[in-house]
C-alpha cells in the first residue's frame, strides 16, 4: 500500500449529521477537524464563494465587537479565537462524530448515530474497516470507552451490544485529553496530535472589576459578552464625542488559557494596566498570549538538550530536517 492510501486509511475524519464524510488530516488535505468547523460556521454567516469574500482565516484577526456585529454568537466567536475546542463543538452541537486511526469520537451514542458512524467508517475506509482495525468508542458526554469493537458489532446499529466492550478501567485514558495519556507527559513528549487535543481549561465567568492605575480606578471586565462591548463602545463615544474614526475604543489582554480583558482604550494603555490585571487574576497577560505552537515546543526542547522520544523527533523532523539536524545527533 502507498504512502498517500495508508494516510487515508490510517487519516483523520469527520462524519457529519447527514452522514457526509470528509478527510481531515490536514498534512495530507487542505483541511483538518477544526478548519471544517471554522468554515461551518463563518459559512452559515458569509458566503465564502463569493468573490469578494475575505479568507475564512481573516475572521481570526477580528475583535469580538466586530464577529458580534455580523452576527456570529458567543460561543461561535470562542471557537473562531480558539478559546474552546472547535472539535467538541462540533460533536456537541452538530452532532459530528470525529475519527483518528481507530479512535473514534462522539458526544452522544445512540442507534441512529452509532448507524451513522458505520455507514461513515465504511464510506471512509471500504473493506478495511473488517480486516485492518478493532475500534474504540469514546462518548464525550458520559466518559464511556468503548474499545477493541468489530466492526460487524457496529452494524448491528444497537449501543447495548458495546456493552461487553465497554472499559472498566480507564486509567489508560485517564486524562481529558479524548484518548492520549496526555496528562502523563511533558508536552515536549507528546506528538501534534496529542498536544493539540488537549482541551483548554474552562473559561473564567465574566466578571467586572476595577483595578489601580495611578490613583484612578479602571474598569475591567474579564471575558465580556457581545452586549458588554457594545455597550462599552458606546460608552467611550459618549465621552468621547469627537473620536476619530477608526481609533480603537477598547483594548483588551488574555492569559494563555483564552480568558480576555476589555477595558476603555482611552483609560490607560497595555503598559500601565497589563500588571494591574495580571496581579489581581493571577495569570501572565499578554495581549498576544496564546498557548505555544507545538513546533516550538519541539524546537525549544531541542535546544536545550531534552531527550525527545523518537517517534516524536521523527514527526517534526518531516517539517523541519534542517533543524533536527542542527540540534539533534540523532539520525533523520
Amino acid at each position: 500500500m502507498n504512502w498517500y492510501k495508508r494516510a487515508y486509511v490510517d487519516g483523520e475524519w469527520w462524519i457529519t449529521n447527514t452522514g457526509e464524510v470528509l478527510f481531515a488530516d490536514g498534512d495530507v488535505g487542505d483541511y483538518n477537524h477544526e478548519a471544517y468547523v471554522l468554515e461551518q460556521i463563518i459559512g452559515n454567516h458569509i458566503d465564502l464563494d463569493a468573490p469578494e469574500s475575505p479568507d475564512m482565516y481573516n475572521f481570526q484577526n477580528m475583535a469580538d465587537e466586530d464577529l458580534t456585529e455580523i452576527g456570529f454568537s458567543p460561543e461561535e466567536i470562542q471557537v473562531i479565537h480558539n478559546r474552546v475546542d472547535a472539535r467538541e463543538y462540533a460533536m456537541k452541537n452538530w452532532s459530528w462524530v470525529r475519527v483518528s486511526d481507530r479512535f473514534i469520537q462522539t458526544w452522544y451514542l445512540t442507534s441512529q448515530i452509532l448507524s451513522r458512524i458505520a455507514n461513515g467508517l465504511f464510506d471512509a475506509f471500504g473493506g478495511d474497516v473488517y480486516t485492518e482495525k478493532q475500534w474504540v468508542i469514546h462518548v464525550t458526554s458520559n466518559g464511556k470507552i468503548y474499545e477493541n469493537i468489530p466492526y460487524e458489532v457496529m452494524t448491528q446499529r444497537n449501543p447495548m451490544a458495546l456493552r461487553d466492550y465497554q472499559m472498566a478501567d480507564l486509567s489508560r485514558y485517564a486524562s481529558n485529553n479524548w484518548y492520549k495519556r496526555a496528562k502523563q507527559l511533558e508536552p515536549w513528549q507528546m506528538t501534534r496530535e496529542e498536544y493539540e487535543s488537549i482541551p483548554y481549561p474552562p473559561l473564567k465567568p465574566n466578571q467586572v472589576f476595577y483595578v489601580d492605575v495611578y490613583g484612578s480606578k479602571i474598569e475591567v471586565i474579564q471575558n465580556p459578552t457581545g452586549s458588554d462591548m457594545r455597550q462599552m463602545s458606546k460608552e467611550v463615544l459618549r465621552e468621547h464625542p469627537n473620536i476619530s474614526p477608526g481609533t480603537p475604543k477598547l483594548r483588551s489582554t488574555q492569559d494563555a488559557d483564552g480568558n480576555k480583558y476589555y477595558w476603555k482604550a482611552y483609560d490607560a494603555s497595555h503598559a500601565h494596566i497589563e500588571p494591574a490585571i495580571s496581579k489581581m487574576v493571577g495569570s501572565d497577560l499578554n495581549q498576544n498570549a496564546a498557548r505555544p505552537l507545538h513546533s516550538r515546543i519541539i524546537y525549544d526542547a531541542l535546544k536545550n538538550q531534552k531527550p525527545i522520544p523518537d517517534h516524536v523527533l521523527n514527526e517534526f523532523s518531516q517539517q523541519y530536517p534542517n533543524v533536527v539536524q542542527e540540534y539533534s545527533n540523532q539520525p533523520i
